[in-house]
């Protein structure tokens, strides 16, 4: 079968002669015939090896870029997302409270970074406890806890500097009807305490959260937070924060049973209802919330602030009408009766607005929010600050 071996000879010629034929078999035999006649398994063998190759370096790359997104998810969570605040029921004050030493990093308002202290208060609060001089409390909801906010920029750090040390009690979602408990419990654990201050900085605090007229129903509720487990002190200590969020949102932590997000501790929707028609209803809330307040703060002098919703932007127009004015009108009315300091509610109206119209800032918004809208900024507090300065020196 010479057109099997008919290839061309070392010498140039196109079929070998007879004394080339004996080499140039040996050629083939070795060179081309294992991959083209003499062994199909041998072929197949390669053929599989170099799909497989193929195959495991597509595995190989798939595995490479799942890990490059992980840590990216990871260092975006690690570095660019708010931190959860851990918490765990304190045996003392009998509800959740920040871990002391745990951070807290708040990233959708403003860039700040703090530490939590004893008793659940931020590092500084927690060290002016042990001042021996007379203190004031500060109870309030997120504005008050000013996650948002440098510790030496808040309400209490600018009292403190005035000579007087002040520590700032707030618990994001607290309404007036919290405030009661938290009264009695701080007052009984911080000593020398000579006034209590409550900052509102929403009407909806002050209004009755369901239809019940069973007042003493409603007290206490402690919403908003949440005893973490070990799964959920473990992402805060590793920085998983990213991928916390993804299981919260998708729920798979829910479906699958794992404790992430821990034991919540809820409140009822706040039903708002119409002050015209319901005056009398308001009325007696607002008088059995006051007299129990008064109560809660065994005799010690009680300032209540109102920070109004203005000034803000609407419509391409700065809004400096607060729309809330009749109900908060109602609210100052009863709260005469009850010898508060000021004799009534300190309202901040007039001073946000005029800070706005002549500064052409906002005391509400950050660099990264919209301007007049969210909470507090570091002018807000300032503001808010020297108003009860100046209400405490009359």
């Amino acid at each position: 079968m010479p057109h099997l071996f008919a290839r061309r000879c070392p010498d140039g010629a196109n079929v070998c002669g007879p004394r080339e034929y004996f080499q140039t078999e040996i050629f083939i035999v070795f060179t081309y015939a294992p991959s083209s006649c003499v062994s199909p398994l041998i072929t197949t063998i390669r053929f599989i090896t170099e799909h497989k190759y193929n195959k495991m370096r597509h595995i190989i790359k798939i595995l490479i870029a799942f890990f490059i997104s992980l840590l990216t998810i990871w260092f975006l969570g690690a570095f660019l997302l708010t931190t959860p605040t851990i918490c765990q029921k304190d045996e003392i004050i009998g509800l959740p409270i920040p871990i002391p030493g745990t951070m807290k990093r708040e990233r959708k308002e403003n860039w700040n970074t703090f530490y939590y202290g004893e008793l659940g208060l931020e590092a500084s609060d927690a060290q002016r406890v042990t001042s021996t001089s007379p203190k004031i409390l500060l109870f309030g909801d997120s504005y008050v806890e000013a996650n948002m906010v440098a510790p030496e920029d808040r309400i209490q750090a600018q009292l403190s500097a005035k000579g007087t040390p002040c520590i700032g009690i707030g618990i994001s979602g607290n309404r007036c009807v919290e405030y009661n408990h938290l009264m009695n419990i701080y007052d009984h654990i911080i000593s020398n305490v000579h006034t209590n201050i409550l900052l509102i900085a929403d009407i909806s605090d002050i209004l009755p959260p369901n239809k019940t007229t069973d007042f003493k129903s409603l007290r206490p509720v402690y919403p908003f937070r949440k005893i973490e487990g070990k799964l959920g002190f473990l992402s805060y200590r590793l920085r998983l924060m990213a991928f916390r969020n993804i299981l919260k949102k998708t729920e798979i932590c829910f479906r699958n049973g794992l404790d992430f997000t821990g034991n919540h501790w809820r409140r009822e929707k706040t039903y708002t209802l119409d002050t015209s028609s319901h005056k009398q209803y308001y009325e007696a809330y607002w008088r059995d919330m006051l007299n129990t307040l008064k109560i809660s703060s065994n005799d010690k002098k009680l300032l209540i602030v109102y920070v109004p919703i203005v000034p803000r932007i609407q419509n391409n127009a700065i809004i400096t009408e607060d729309k809330e004015t009749e109900i908060f009108k109602q609210f100052d009315k009863v709260s005469h009766e009850f010898g508060l300091v000021g004799n009534g509610i300190l309202n901040l109206e007039k001073r946000f607005c005029d800070f706005t119209l002549t500064t052409h800032q906002f005391p509400r918004g950050f660099f990264n929010t919209c301007p007049g809208e969210g909470h507090l900024n570091a002018d807000g507090h300032r503001i808010v600050a020297e108003a009860i300065i100046e209400e405490l020196l009359k």
